[in-house]
């Protein structure tokens, strides 16, 4: 006999469903007594809400586990799902990833990763105890060398730009000059005992960020040094300007920051006696080595700023990597102005050196440990990008380098880009 409300089958002579309690249906006037050991259930007994509190159940269940579960899994699944931003293959297993200055995540291989960091890759990971024992070792170890004896250990024989005067690599000051240091440094012509990689001040502009003190004097590194000139690099970040500013296929000679350099900055920076010392010099403009994009015609200005070419005659680079025309230099970074820093609504790109940053990746490419705790801005060069859109620049850790990634950019960003500032540079007479 089957019961007529849930379907089960019962025995002959069961008065009540033993499942769900049902009434079943009598099969003789004769009234028929269950069996002792069924039994009807209580009245007001929902069957069907017993199946639903069951699934339910079941579903909190299933759902507590994927909770559980789901951290340990979901960083290594989302990973997966991108491709490595430097050889364009799928990454499968992550070692490094950062995000760029458009906030995407960009990933790298590890087969990149040996490639690229070298004997770096098996110390990706740094714990606190590591950290620890490398500052003790170091601290209890006397420096061999410095980092201003490096520059005078530049070979020059090989540097880039054929008919290049011979250049002396300069002996960057890598700490911060103070106030007091400023003000006892002769700010009336340039002197004749310049020596290259001192500094030096000359002409003035807004730096504290407060215009009621008036602008302050610019201080210059001395790159190279002539028979009647000399080559100056502003020593901070003054400003924070676009290379151009609308989108567009650019090259230095139509680019607005030239326009604004020699103009603007030119007639604020400096009075009419200093003016008289700018020399208006001719700049040889590059195409991109790597991706030779078009460098455009050559420039006179009497403000400009480097190009990849200076980079490599004037600065020691620890890291070079001839294939991708990339590297690293420590006395490429340089902190910006605080004007500089809030100016253009204070989108100007700056870091601070991390110790786990500076242990897993810049001690290796032969940094000196001062640089933790210290700050580095991003600054244009007149090097144009890998597309003619694009221009290069160095970014907050002394990186500069051509080599395109999957977004085709490489260390080049869009013209238009506001958040890289500038490091103004000029020829000056000697007197």
């Amino acid at each position: 006999m089957y019961c007529v409300r849930c379907g089960t089958k019962n025995e002959d002579g069961y008065k009540y469903c033993y499942k769900c309690g049902s009434e079943l249906p009598s099969t003789s006037g004769e009234s028929i007594s269950f069996k002792e050991d069924v039994k009807p259930v209580s009245k007001g007994t929902n069957p069907l809400m017993s199946e639903w509190m069951r699934a339910s159940a079941v579903f909190i269940a299933f759902f507590i586990i994927i909770a559980i579960l789901f951290p340990v899994f979901a960083d290594k699944l989302y990973k997966s799902s991108y491709v490595c931003a430097w050889c364009g293959n799928r990454v499968n297993e992550v070692y490094y990833d950062h995000t760029d200055m458009y906030n995407e995540e960009l990933f790298m291989c590890k087969n990149c990763a040996r490639e690229y960091y070298g004997g770096l890759y098996e110390q990706f990971k740094v714990d606190d105890d590591l950290l620890r024992a490398i500052d003790k070792r170091q601290n209890s170890t006397s420096s061999t060398s410095s980092d201003n004896e490096a520059f005078a250990n530049t070979n020059n024989s090989d540097l880039p730009n054929e008919g290049r005067e011979s250049a002396v690599a300069p002996k960057i000051v890598e700490t911060m000059t103070n106030d007091r240091d400023r003000e006892s440094v002769k700010h009336d012509l340039i002197p004749v005992d310049l020596e290259i990689g001192g500094t030096i001040l000359f002409g003035r502009y807004e730096q504290d960020g407060n215009s009621k003190n008036g602008a302050e004097p610019i201080e210059w590194i001395v790159l190279m040094i002539g028979e009647d000139r000399a080559l100056l690099l502003s020593r901070y970040v003054l400003d924070n300007v676009k290379y151009n500013e609308v989108l567009s296929d650019t090259t230095w000679e139509s680019c607005s920051l030239r326009s604004w350099l020699n103009t603007a900055f030119y007639n604020t920076a400096f009075n009419r006696e200093e003016r008289e010392l700018v020399i208006l010099s001719t700049n040889r403009n590059e195409d991109n080595p790597n991706s030779k994009t078009i460098g455009g015609v050559d420039t006179q200005d009497h403000v400009f700023i480097l190009d990849y070419s200076d980079l490599r005659a004037y600065f020691n680079f620890s890291k070079w990597n001839d294939k991708t025309y990339d590297g690293y230099s420590q006395q490429l970074i340089t902190d910006a102005t605080v004007y500089a820093k809030s100016a253009n609504g204070g989108t100007l790109s700056t870091k601070t050196m991390t110790r786990e940053e500076y242990y897993k990746i810049y001690q290796g490419y032969g940094y000196n440990k001062d640089i933790i705790g210290k700050s580095g801005s991003r600054w244009w060069t007149r090097t144009p990008g890998v597309k003619q859109d694009y221009a290069c620049d160095v970014d907050e850790f002394g990186n500069a380098g051509l080599y395109d990634n999957r977004k085709g950019a490489g260390d080049s960003y869009a013209v238009n880009s506001d958040f890289i500032g500038v490091r103004p540079a000029i020829w000056v007479r000697i007197v």
